[in-house]
């Protein structure tokens, strides 16, 4: 897939001043469009002083009450706009249900309320998540949505909604969902701005580094909390955002289908969990066999000494199978970098950024 200028659209973004909105600010500008994106005031120092968000646009207003928050000139400015690129969510297993309510999904309805008075509107693009397949059981196409899974948490809970929001909502725009693998740092220099994640196993494991060797003198055998069927889709945060921009600039086809939504997979082959742990052990330089333990063998304080938030605890237990058919067709030559290509990158960012070193 190209950078090149594919044709100036005017593009209004949300989520910009997040970890995948500074990507897709230099992505989505890379290919020659005008960025306007949505900020909160006492963010707007912050995005103004950095030079990665030169030449936006900047309106100021509070997603989930757009309505009151924008100004008639703020409208004005947004008249133009051709395309929306929905990437502002709360994604914090720590927060409530209510908070991430109140973000992800009256954010959303929101701006589908404003995206309906758009006049030049094309294109409504909505940054979703493999999380809206829940416990599906059998392969989660890109046309599947409500199956009658059950979600763990609120996050997926709310991204549901979300989802569901846009893909329900009757418009006369065209709609894009792109559902995200699990973000990761940048595959060519490893930045994540925080911990999240698998992150905090590889932090468990840097922090007992000396426990782990010691273990390990006495039996190549480490057990740890996964399942042997445990897979997941890590997809770093540069590559995510490179695919979103090709979504942007492919045109959509007129359908012949009313309120027609086209949905894209962005999520790689996959990795299995066991592998992932594995090539952590070796980048610390130890080889070993893991060991699966079950998630029962885990109670509050166990979870806490792993430093693992209990909400996060499950993803090492899950085995999604998700296929990538439409996005493999519509974006033949796009090539997801191999997960062993970068991985010493991502761990050597994060050893150094959080166990002491160097990494900003």
């Amino acid at each position: 897939m190209e950078h090149g200028i594919t044709g100036t659209k005017t593009i209004f973004l949300t989520g910009a001043s997040g970890f995948l909105g500074k990507y897709l600010v230099r992505d989505l500008q890379a290919q020659g469009n005008r960025v306007i994106a949505l900020i909160r005031t006492e963010s707007l120092n912050k995005v103004t002083e950095d030079p990665a968000y030169r030449g936006v646009t900047w309106v100021k207003g509070n997603l989930e009450a757009l309505s009151e928050t924008l100004t008639p000139e703020d409208r004005e400015v947004l008249a133009n706009v051709t395309d929306i690129v929905h990437g502002a969510a709360i994604y914090d297993l720590a927060q409530t249900e209510a908070q991430m309510y109140s973000s992800n999904v009256t954010g959303t309805h929101e701006l589908i309320r404003l995206a309906n008075t758009l006049p030049n509107l094309k294109t409504f693009h909505h940054v979703s998540t493999l999380a809206v397949a829940g416990d599906h059981p059998s392969e989660f196409g890109e046309e599947d949505f409500d199956e009658g899974q059950c979600f763990p948490d609120g996050y997926s809970t709310t991204k549901f909604a979300s989802e569901s929001c846009v893909r329900y909502s009757d418009t006369g725009y065209n709609k894009k969902i792109y559902r995200l693998g699990i973000l990761i740092g940048d595959s060519t220099t490893g930045w994540i701005p925080k911990v999240d994640g698998l992150y905090y196993v590889l932090l468990f494991l840097l922090k007992n580094e000396s426990k782990v060797r010691a273990l390990l003198g006495k039996v190549k055998l480490l057990p740890f909390p996964f399942s042997a069927r445990s897979r997941t889709y890590l997809v770093p945060v540069d590559v995510a955002s490179r695919a979103i921009a090709g979504g942007v600039a492919k045109e959509a086809k007129k359908s012949k289908k009313k309120n027609e939504v086209i949905t894209y997979h962005i999520v790689g082959e996959g990795q299995d969990i066991r592998d992932v742990i594995t090539s952590m052990v070796n980048f610390m330089g130890i080889s070993a066999k893991l060991i699966p333990l079950p998630a029962s063998s885990f109670n509050d304080s166990v979870v806490e000494k792993l430093g693992v938030p209990k909400e996060a605890l499950h993803y090492l237990y899950e085995a999604p199978k998700l296929s990538s058919e439409r996005f493999r067709k519509d974006f033949p030559d796009f090539e997801f970098p191999r997960f062993e290509d970068y991985s010493s990158t991502i761990y050597k960012f994060a050893r150094d950024k959080w166990q002491g070193g160097h990494a900003q």
